[in-house]
């Protein structure tokens, strides 16, 4: 794959890391297929969530965050009824890859003609938001307030509730800090902690950055400690722990491979923890770690093509601290 454009590789990292975490969705940390993995891509076919998909190939986690890198290239700003419209022609395509129930649910409003002010799903806590929130953090990078405000109308299209809509803050407003490249990895996540309202997300979020520690001190990448730590973190589908679990496998890793690795060995929801730590670390490491994958992971190039707009697509605006 020829590497064009701005070293900053997020939707290419998030499509990566999803594809390489599909086939081991819901499996055990200690399952014999993730004790087993190569660190390569694998089909689904022994996964009853992904059987039918291919090496390489992503699930709905990325054919959400491509929706979104789509309208926001096209609007040159965040529009939340074009979104909406786009995450429904997903809907109506029946390609859905595993798609969330809440999701599903709230597609269907949106297909009975309720606007998207009214589609979301009260209550819902799942992380279906946080895995699509990326491309807005690249969006608004110089504009971090606008950054935040978005994710948070973003996330109520499907997910209305408190702990689904600072998920999509935290990750968005992660990217944008990462983009604006001030602060160190050791301290990037206080810096998340800023926008986040003191509670329970903001709690697990700190814990992560402690223990991020641990993992940024390994001698040996073999020591699976590290990963208990994760998987202790929680690796389900609440976004209360696929959050903090991948900012934390993220910011304890020393490069892309070694994050989206973390982030699948813990278990879980693997395609959705590793499509978040994907884009955070594609975010940060570049395109040069990423581009060994790009060739394989599904319409690399078209994702690559993507995310370059993507960065030039919004105007420039002063930063609101």
């Amino acid at each position: 794959m020829k590497v064009d454009g701005p070293k900053i590789a997020t939707l290419t990292g998030l499509a990566v890391g999803d594809a390489l975490g599909m086939p081991f969705e819901m499996e055990p940390a200690n399952s014999k297929l993730l004790l087993g993995w190569d660190g390569w891509f694998k089909d689904g076919e022994t996964n009853p969530f992904t059987k039918g998909l291919k090496p390489g190939q992503w699930t709905d986690d990325t054919k959400m965050a491509k929706a979104l890198t789509e309208s926001l290239v096209e609007n040159g700003t965040y529009c939340p009824g074009d979104a909406a419209k786009r995450y429904l022609a997903w809907y109506d395509s029946n390609d859905l890859r595993g798609i969330g129930t809440t999701t599903a649910k709230a597609l269907s409003r949106l297909q009975t003609g309720l606007p998207w002010t009214q589609s979301g799903v009260s209550g819902s806590e799942g992380n279906g938001t946080a895995m699509r929130a990326a491309p807005i953090g690249v969006a608004f990078w110089r504009n971090i307030q606008a950054a935040a405000e978005m994710a948070r109308i973003d996330a109520a299209i499907t997910h209305k509730s408190e702990m689904a809509e600072q998920g999509s803050v935290a990750i968005a407003v992660g990217v944008a800090l990462l983009i604006e490249g001030r602060h160190a990895k050791e301290d990037f996540l206080l810096k998340v902690l800023e926008w986040i309202p003191k509670g329970t997300m903001y709690s697990r979020i700190l814990t992560a950055h402690h223990k991020s520690k641990l993992g940024a001190h390994r001698k040996d990448k073999n020591d699976r400690s590290f990963i208990e730590v994760l998987a202790q973190l929680g690796a389900g589908g609440h976004v209360i722990q696929t959050v903090p679990a991948a900012f934390c496998a993220f910011v304890g890793s020393t490069s892309y491979q070694d994050a989206v690795e973390l982030a699948i060995r813990c278990g879980g929801d693997t395609d959705t923890t590793a499509a978040i730590t994907g884009a955070l670390a594609g975010t940060h490491y570049g395109i040069e770690q990423v581009a060994r994958y790009a060739d394989t992971v599904e319409a690399g190039e078209e994702l690559r093509k993507l995310e370059v707009a993507l960065l030039a697509a919004v105007p420039p605006v002063g930063r609101k601290a």
